[in-house]
């Protein structure tokens, strides 16, 4: 893309808008780019600091030595999204405040490539420490990995105005391009409303 861009150097403005000497500039490549990028653009740039608090405070790099170990003997074939895979967010590793009551606990995303075009299965894993051990849980599956990061405790609402949910500690978002999925400890139980769909 830089190339192409590089390559209207020559190319006066009438004629980059209608492409008539330059014919090396693909616009639909760069529509298409336009229309990813924009989306995620205003969906990062809406979400709120809280507090002031950097939003990848909670972000790591790694997860504790026992739970990488547990996490590569349930997943063998997996591969682990961290910080160096996406540079918003939380890309794949993350420690939060879940419950509000102090539990140590980790929410990650795994994914591994299968089959022919590099078809991709995504897990988003919640693990948290109980006596001694780490209990991991699938909060979602499918195909596809999404991304993650974590917000405060709140009220979220679902896309169509119809579920709200009160979470008490910080909550889990997931999402890629089109979704986005809160989970969320109500005091009761995990559960999750789609905030885009």
């Amino acid at each position: 893309m830089a190339k192409e861009f590089s390559s209207l150097a020559h190319c006066p403005v009438r004629q980059v808008r209608t492409s008539s000497s330059c014919s090396n500039f693909k616009w639909g490549a760069a529509l298409i780019i336009l229309r990813i990028a924009v989306p995620l653009a205003v969906t990062f740039l809406n979400v709120q600091e809280s507090n002031g608090a950097n939003r990848r405070s909670h972000c790591s790099e790694t997860l504790p030595i026992a739970l990488d170990r547990v996490v590569k003997q349930h997943y063998p074939d997996w591969h682990l999204l961290n910080k160096k895979d996406y540079r918003l967010g939380c890309p794949g590793i993350a420690k939060v405040d879940f419950y509000e009551d102090g539990r140590t606990v980790y929410a990650f995303v795994i994914e591994r490539y299968y089959g022919f075009g590099g078809k991709v299965d995504g897990k988003l894993v919640m693990a948290e420490k109980k006596k001694k051990e780490w209990e991991l849980s699938i909060l979602s599956e499918g195909e596809g990995a999404g991304l993650l990061r974590h917000e405060p405790g709140g009220k979220y609402t679902d896309v169509y105005g119809e579920r709200e949910l009160t979470s008490k500690g910080d909550v889990i978002l997931y999402f890629a391009e089109s979704w986005v999925i809160v989970y969320a400890w109500t005091g009761e139980k995990i559960e999750k409303v789609w905030l885009l769909d």
